[in-house]
């Protein structure tokens, strides 16, 4: 027997000191396999295992590598006793998980605190940073998180760095999922209109269903396993834990964080600073109906023709506009006619004025067809600019 896995051993004795059995368990088979001759990695092992069955299993081979030791004949001891209590009838484990468990009560606390940020951001901008960082790590994580649980109840079945990136990943792609079903769903039970698509609340509440529903199915999946094999988040120590990691799984670690802040720091971007357009000003035209729609299409020469046109000043200052309207033959370089303008109209920023435009349709430029397709140029003037600070074009088929 060589001593090559003494400091594998240290490190791994430190882990198990600080809770971190999973990581111990990691260094411990990394030293078996450094040093098939050494018994102490299994009887490490046999210390950490989950299952009494398990610890006599490891327990076995530490006896075949060393055998007459006295410290594994005192394991034994423990590991028989371990058996018998296992074998006790059920009623006596009645109590064997510790409810509830840390990750029940964060996240039970968390969703309380996030539909109370969603219901009062509304008259509280202030909360709105704080609402979207809550949600994003909703999104990100919390639901793949209960998912993972769901599907690996027991500590042996993945370790740590694995539960991490299945929640990273399985959150992400329960999105698109939800989204599906909550389009299926009746559109008045959602609450949101087909033109105006999902809305706020009933997206977060198909979230936390779904978030409820992967905890009630971990919960149940647990509580058929004993307290030390069921996983359970121990007390984190930032620190402690920090110190007993590899350097593999730091940069992991690290790795994670980074791609978890630019997502964050990328989403407060979108939501939070506003785009430049919002400050531009808006030129818009309306139908009858008041809609971006039915606009005339067929004219004579002469004959009034109407449309609403509006202005919503979006800049930080007042400002004055100006609005021109030209039909345009776009068949003939020299067809083209100032058919009606407006005063000058000063607005201060976010407001808004509508009002009914109507101009007549000139008569028809001299060319070989004497009707056809015309266009109506409707200029917006900023401040006395001769250059248009904003354009809208309609088509009409002008007939005699």
């Amino acid at each position: 027997m060589t001593t090559a896995n003494g400091a594998l051993l240290a490190q791994a004795q430190k882990a198990i000191d600080s809770g971190q059995k999973e990581h111990a368990r990691q260094l411990l088979q990394q030293a078996a396999r450094q040093d098939p001759s050494d018994y102490r990695p299994w009887l490490y092992l046999a210390g950490i295992a989950t299952s009494p069955v398990a610890s006599r299993a490891f327990l076995d081979r530490a006896v075949a590598l060393n055998p007459g030791d006295p410290t594994i004949d005192r394991a034994r001891a423990w590991v028989e006793r371990r058996l018998v209590e296992a074998e006790a009838p059920p009623e006596t484990n009645a109590q064997r998980l510790n409810l509830p468990p840390r990750d029940l009560s964060w996240t039970l606390l968390s969703i309380i605190l996030l539909v109370l940020l969603v219901a009062f951001a509304e008259w509280l901008p202030i909360l709105a940073p704080l609402r979207l960082v809550l949600g994003i790590l909703f999104v990100l994580f919390v639901p793949g998180y209960w998912l993972t649980a769901a599907l690996f109840p027991s500590r042996q079945d993945i370790d740590g760095i694995e539960r991490l990136g299945l929640s990273l990943g399985l959150s992400v792609a329960w999105v698109p999922v939800l989204a599906l079903v909550l389009d299926w769903l009746p559109w008045h039970v959602l609450g949101a209109e087909r033109s105006g698509g999902l809305r706020l609340w009933p997206i977060l509440i198909g979230q936390l269903l779904s978030i409820l529903l992967f905890m009630a199915v971990t919960l149940w999946r647990r509580s058929r396993l004993s307290a030390g094999e069921a996983f359970l988040p121990a007390p984190f120590r930032p620190r402690a834990w920090w110190q007993i990691q590899p350097p593999a799984d730091r940069r992991v670690y690290i790795l994670v964080t980074g791609v978890l802040f630019l997502a964050l720091f990328a989403a407060a971007w979108v939501f939070l600073v506003p785009s430049p357009d919002e400050f531009m000003t808006e030129f818009y035209m309306l139908g009858p109906e008041g809609l971006a729609e039915n606009f005339p299409r067929q004219a004579a020469p002469g004959e009034p023709l109407t449309v609403t046109l509006g202005i919503t000043n979006r800049e930080s200052d007042e400002h004055t506009y100006r609005v021109e309207v030209w039909a345009v033959d776009p068949f003939n370089e020299e067809g083209r006619k100032l058919v009606t303008e407006t005063p000058p109209l000063t607005l201060p920023p976010d407001e808004t004025l509508e009002w009914p435009l109507t101009w007549h349709m000139p008569e028809v430029y001299p060319r070989s067809a004497a009707t056809g397709d015309q266009q109506v140029e409707f200029l917006l003037y900023i401040d006395g600019q001769t250059e248009p600070y904003r354009q809208l074009l309609l088509w009409l088929n002008v007939a005699e």
